[in-house]
């Protein structure tokens, strides 16, 4: 018997994809703020799933960048620079952490809420709005599986009889 089902996106999905596209394109100012947004609502497949999956998602990365760029010493950002030497690192992460590092307590909130919150909840919404339909899953028994054990035509001891 045949089943079929309208599946949507994953609320879960949409918050790790907006993440990790703010991890990778972060840097890049405002398109690398908004096309992690819209990547997170394809993936949440509607308007208000991929909304709330990419503002959590910036909300998860800017509370880690506000906490690194407040609790760990310039130093350490210098020996790891020194350590990992990679230039994709070198020119454009840490440059810009060093200057997230720079600010004070109150513009840093307000600088990085604003760039990694509400920029990718509203590319969240054009993506999810993009992807908002479900699509069908058609579930098919697998006749090629197993046969179910026979039954013992005879009784394996005498007593049972």
């Amino acid at each position: 018997m045949d089943s079929e089902r309208v599946v949507y996106g994953s609320l879960g999905a949409g918050i790790l994809a907006t993440a990790l596209g703010l991890v990778l394109f972060g840097w890049v100012p405002f398109f690398g703020w908004i096309i992690p947004g819209v990547i997170g609502g394809l993936a949440a497949r509607g308007a208000f799933r991929g909304f709330f999956s990419s503002l959590i998602g910036g909300a998860v990365v800017s509370a880690l960048i506000v906490a690194f760029a407040l609790f760990v010493p310039v130093s350490e950002v210098h020996s790891i620079m020194l350590f990992l030497n990679n230039t994709y690192l070198n020119n454009n992460v840490f440059p810009s952490l060093l200057a997230l590092m720079n600010m004070n307590t109150e513009t840093l909130a307000k600088s990085v809420g604003i760039d990694s919150i509400i920029l990718p909840a509203i590319g969240g919404f054009i993506g999810g709005a993009m992807l908002s339909r479900g699509y069908v899953v058609q579930e098919v028994p697998d006749e090629g599986g197993a046969a179910p054990a026979a039954a013992p035509s005879e009784p394996l001891d005498a007593d049972s009889k």
